[in-house]
Order: C-alpha cells, then sequence, then structure tokens
C-alpha cells in the first residue's frame, strides 16, 4: 500500500522531538508512528493534509474570535462583544477535539485566510465610521491587532494548560491531531486499531524527558 507523506509543499519539519509546522505547532510524534498507527487513513490523506487540518483547527479559536468582533460590536456594543467572544475563544480552545469536523473545516480555512480577514475588517470599521461610531471603531481595530498578534493566546496560555492538563491524556496539539485521524477514518470507513498505541508511544516518549 502506497502511502503519501505530503502534499506538494510540506508545510512541516521533522526533528528528533517531533513535529513542526508551518503555523507553529508542535506535535510529539513522527512520519514514521504516523505511517503505523494511521496507515489505513494515510491511505487515503497525505500525512501534510492530517497535520494542516489539525493546525487549522488548533488556529480556530483564534480565527472564530476575530469573525465574532465587528458583528456583536454593531449589535451589542462593547461589553456583551468582549464576554461572547472570550466565550467562543475559549469553547474551541478547550473542545477542540470533540468540535474537529473535515465538513466545516473548508469554511475554516477561508476565514483563516489574512486577506479575508483584513477585507472584513476594512468593511467592518469603514461602517461604523460612517456611521459615526468612532469608539467601536476604534475598539474593533485594537481587538484586531490583540488577535492577529497572537497576545489573546499568551493571555490565555496558562489557564488553558491547566485545563488541558486535566481533561486530556496527552499535550493538546497531539489530541487534536488523534481527533483528525479518527474523523478521517470515519469519513473513509476505515478502521484504526492501533491509533491507541499512539497515545500511549506519546506518553513514554513524554515520560523518558
Amino acid at each position: 500500500m502506497k502511502v503519501p507523506i505530503a502534499d506538494k509543499d510540506a508545510s512541516f519539519i521533522e526533528t528528533p522531538n517531533g513535529i513542526f509546522t508551518a503555523a507553529g505547532h508542535w506535535f510529539h510524534t513522527t512520519i514514521a508512528d504516523l505511517k503505523q498507527y494511521a496507515e489505513p487513513v494515510l491511505a487515503h490523506r497525505s500525512i501534510d493534509w492530517l497535520l494542516n487540518m489539525a493546525a487549522r483547527w488548533l488556529g480556530s479559536p483564534k480565527t472564530l474570535m476575530l469573525w465574532s468582533i465587528p458583528p456583536l460590536l454593531w449589535t451589542l456594543g462593547v461589553l456583551p462583544t468582549l464576554g461572547i467572544a472570550v466565550a467562543v475563544y475559549l469553547l474551541f480552545a478547550i473542545w477542540g477535539p470533540v468540535l474537529t469536523s473535515l465538513t466545516v473545516s473548508p469554511v475554516l480555512r477561508l476565514l483563516d485566510q489574512v486577506w479575508a480577514q483584513g477585507l472584513f475588517y476594512v468593511i467592518g470599521m469603514s461602517w461604523f465610521a460612517i456611521n459615526d461610531q468612532f469608539l467601536l471603531m476604534g475598539i474593533g481595530l485594537v481587538l484586531f491587532i490583540v488577535i492577529r498578534w497572537g497576545l489573546v493566546d499568551q493571555l490565555f496560555k496558562p489557564l488553558l494548560d491547566k485545563v488541558h492538563a486535566r481533561m486530556y491524556a496527552v499535550p493538546y496539539p497531539d489530541q487534536v491531531l488523534k481527533s483528525v485521524i479518527v474523523r478521517a477514518a470515519m469519513k473513509h470507513r476505515v478502521s484504526l486499531p492501533e491509533l491507541d498505541e499512539m497515545e500511549r508511544f506519546i506518553l513514554n516518549r513524554l515520560t523518558r524527558k
């Protein structure tokens, strides 16, 4: 069985400590591990596809928070916007493995495009300016910068690290990757009899460090 390893332009680097993606995510696994534990899925999807899909869902809290700001500001005002936006972020940052969906991923991919986000905010902030809502426009621009620069991620990282450690046996990125592999297996109707071994292998690797 031929196992595709990467798409035309691979977006990851394999190191002795695991796999790093172009998006900056670190998975505690190797190409050899994935070929062993997810081989039935790899007959249909490349390793690069799996890693990109996992990276996309790992970035979904920031992406969805970003897109929620302008309509919330316009309809609800500042304080409700902040509360709902934070709730959206935490929902997807904590329950990402459960919420992962291959069907929704193409939409998420579009929402993650910088040009789409920039255009959306240009239109949204222009609308605020036309209607003399300069305070909302300023707040929207500040929030755009804060979210895009990853400051929100840094703010919630200590909390999320503790929550993830309590909820998941393996590091959060690996849990999301496992979820993507399971979803792909369900879509292509293949079984993964050795996937649980991947989790035990990751735990053994972390224990040895």
